[in-house]
């Protein structure tokens, strides 16, 4: 028998792998649309900004 803690662990589980499979199904025609916003919107003079916390600070300037 396990544990309520246990089950809560699994449904996350589960619940990270229907987002995974998600991901794998549409992610990159949407990761390729948003680069190419991006690529777009520079071109024609725009900015990125990019900002973060913490790890995601140097994430981003990393990126920029």
């Amino acid at each position: 028998m396990t544990s309520e803690r246990e089950q809560i662990v699994r449904e996350t589980i589960e619940d990270h792998k229907a987002l995974v499979a998600q991901f794998e199904r549409h992610g990159a025609e949407i990761v390729g649309r948003i680069a190419e916003s991006i690529a777009r919107s520079l071109a024609e003079g725009g900015t990125l900004y990019l900002c973060g916390n913490g790890g995601s600070a140097a994430d981003a300037q990393h990126i920029a």
